[in-house]
């Protein structure tokens, strides 16, 4: 079975996730892992309280209890019976997420993020980032606002770099789940060699898909970030997607601030997989999988 990860503070933004996730595993079967990662508190030398990164106990204990209270809650409130496990660690947010999910051999963290408003939504905003940029599965930065019940319209932001082939296998698999369009964005900065170029690299990405799997659009602008938020505003997506990359301007993508302003103000999800996600199945196959067990059942 599938486990799909779900970091847990309590806020609004990891309240709205957690209905996305269970949306989703709803869809595949999956089982859900709640975490919640909890610090003691931290006192300053002179200070005369305590200084928190994210709500602190005294004890394990006390998170735990905190936490199955919240499970017990819903699992009364939800509509899907989606199997629940839950963990309680304490650490550095970043390590323990990324450990849990190389551990549990998680498919996929749903994470939910704001980026504005208090020192603690910040701070959760800030740890999405980093989740994208080191896990080694896929991570959906789920928006405070996101309605994500449809996807009906994808688009996967696109270097034309080979390296994206697992992605899109992935991504293909999304479609499924949704019955979603994608299109394939790509960004001209002017730097390219030439429409030819940019052809050849398209064919060679897309050459062990069908021809209606995806829609390619190309845009012209300076900048990449600025490019991709004006082609989904006009658009109307649901959801943007992209691979992680740690050079060039994909790497500059994750830190923009328009990256923020399409989770923020067009409370777009964002679905971000690791460069090399060969490893990582997508998630819709298992559902394939048991629909032609469960056919091979009927009578």
């Amino acid at each position: 079975m599938k486990t799909v990860l779900v970091p847990v503070d309590y806020s609004q933004a990891s309240i709205k996730a957690l209905e996305v996730a269970l949306n989703l595993a709803s869809r595949v079967r999956a089982q859900l892992l709640l975490c919640h990662v909890y610090q003691s508190p931290v006192y300053v030398a002179e200070a005369y309280h305590p200084v928190y990164a994210l709500p602190a106990y005294e004890t394990k204990q006390d998170a735990m209890k905190k936490l199955r209270t919240f499970v017990k809650l819903v699992r009364k409130n939800s509509e899907v019976d989606v199997p629940i496990k839950c963990t309680t660690v304490t650490g550095g947010v970043v390590e323990e997420l990324l450990e849990l999910a190389r551990n549990r051999k998680v498919s996929l963290i749903v994470m939910g993020t704001t980026g504005r408003g208090s020192l603690e939504n910040r701070l959760f905003g800030s740890t999405t980032k980093h989740l994208v940029k080191n896990a080694s599965c896929p991570v959906l930065a789920v928006p405070e606002k996101a309605r994500i019940s449809h996807l009906e319209r994808i688009v996967y932001a696109s270097a034309l770099d080979p390296a994206e082939a697992d992605a899109l296998v992935q991504l293909a698999d999304v479609r499924k789940l949704f019955n979603s369009s994608i299109t394939l964005l790509h960004v001209n900065c002017g730097r390219e060699e030439g429409k030819v170029n940019i052809d050849v690299r398209r064919n060679e990405l897309m050459k062990n898909f069908p021809d209606d799997a995806y829609t390619f659009s190309q845009v012209i602008c300076d900048d990449i970030a600025e490019g991709i938020e004006h082609f989904v505003e006009g658009y109307n997506a649901d959801l943007v997607a992209f691979t992680v990359s740690k050079r060039g301007f994909w790497k500059n993508l994750l830190q923009s601030s328009i990256t923020s302003r399409l989770l923020e103000e067009f409370h777009l999800p964002m679905l971000a997989f690791p460069q090399y996600a060969g490893a990582v199945t997508g998630i819709a196959q298992e559902e394939e999988q048991i629909a032609k067990q469960d056919q091979s059942l009927k009578p």
